[in-house]
């Protein structure tokens, strides 16, 4: 039997007094605030996270999302902001509205569509020249299996066409292959034969096995636990506002947005005002728990829980990132693991970062 690998990078510099508490939590900016307009969407898709559909109808309250963006406009350096869902197409209107507010905040921004809503190429060449000059950086739509059960692959194609025309980046989501061929997949899907045009690029996904996709879907790609050494990109770098009007550090946290009393919802925003907003997404870059996914990432803090607690079992294998983070969300021995841990850890940072300043 080999010998485990040894745990993490930035925490054990911490614990073997390599780093300072300070520089464990130094966190200088947010990338991108993401607003979920709507859990609503034409599409009902298998793999969905959110589990977003026709029948759902929760939609972001809009005197919360204008005081979200204008509390995200005073961050330095301001944010992307990027609006989802759900489609949120769905909700047109309040989407330009909220559009409108980021062009005259000076904030860029983005957009997450099924495109279901281009359902012709004057009706996409009609709304990018509407959306376009309110600054609309990038178009984000998805063509795969999951998705192009709903959305006639002509419509993902009229509404990348029209983007383009009006020049705007595109980007499509796709779920990873085990060919390794998804750009070739998608302009085929598209019936692009020369290939993606200019301006257009494929992200690549893995299915995560939460959401709808825990009942529909069963050919995960899963890694071995021992590969999974890297820290979470999303953690406090994209910091969505959902339809409940709660505030998460990432997106991946939202999928416990039904839960009364969330604990892992950085604040119910609810009637808060500009200022208090402001102070949150400031506390954001300091929380210590999505300091430690940055740094450690989710799979190696279960590790470092399980070693603390040898009856915490984890389970022999994880698609990735949010898949281990999901099971870490809904394990209650992992949960109470977790809090007594960032208790503990709490105190030795307060004494680590006064040292340092002595």
């Amino acid at each position: 039997m080999t010998a485990p690998r040894p745990f993490d990078d930035g925490l054990q510099r911490f614990l073997r007094g390599e780093l300072s508490g300070r520089d464990l939590l130094a966190k200088p900016t947010i990338s991108t605030v993401s607003v979920l307009l709507t859990y609503q969407c034409p599409a009902r898709c298998d793999h969905c996270v959110f589990s977003s559909g026709p029948r759902r109808k929760e939609t972001v309250d809009a005197g919360l999302a204008r005081r979200f963006l204008r509390a995200a406009a005073r961050q330095e350096p301001p944010p992307l902001v990027s609006f989802s869902g759900g489609d949120p197409f769905a909700r047109l209107p309040l989407m330009t509205e909220l559009a409108t507010l980021c062009r005259d905040l000076g904030l860029s921004w983005e957009v997450i569509s099924s495109s279901a809503w281009c359902t012709s190429s004057r009706r996409g060449d009609e709304i990018f020249a509407r959306l376009a000059p309110l600054g609309l950086r990038t178009y984000c739509t998805s063509v795969d299996p999951y998705h192009t059960a709903h959305v006639d692959p002509a419509r993902l194609r009229g509404a990348v066409a029209a983007a383009r025309s009006h020049g705007i980046a595109v980007l499509i989501n796709t779920v990873s292959r085990l060919d390794g061929g998804e750009e070739a997949y998608v302009a085929r899907t598209l019936g692009m034969d020369d290939g993606l045009p200019d301006g257009v690029k494929v992200n690549c996904i893995k299915v995560v096995p939460i959401g709808r996709a825990a009942e529909k879907v069963t050919d995960y790609l899963y890694r071995d636990g021992d590969e999974m050494r890297e820290g979470c990109p999303y953690a406090t770098e994209v910091v969505p506002l959902s339809p409940n009007g709660r505030l998460y550090s990432c997106c991946g946290m939202v999928v416990q947005d039904g839960i009364a009393d969330n604990p892992f919802a950085l604040a119910d925003l609810g009637g808060a005002d500009e200022d208090a907003i402001a102070e949150v997404l400031a506390g954001v870059k300091q929380d210590l728990f999505f300091r430690l996914l940055q740094t450690v990432g989710p799979y190696q803090l279960l590790r470092r829980l399980a070693q603390r607690h040898p009856g915490l079992a984890l389970p022999g294998q994880f698609v990735g990132g949010c898949d281990a983070c999901c099971f870490l969300m809904n394990s209650p021995q992992a949960v109470t693991a977790l809090w007594d841990y960032l208790t503990e850890l709490s105190g030795e940072l307060t004494y680590s970062a006064a040292s340092s300043r002595a």
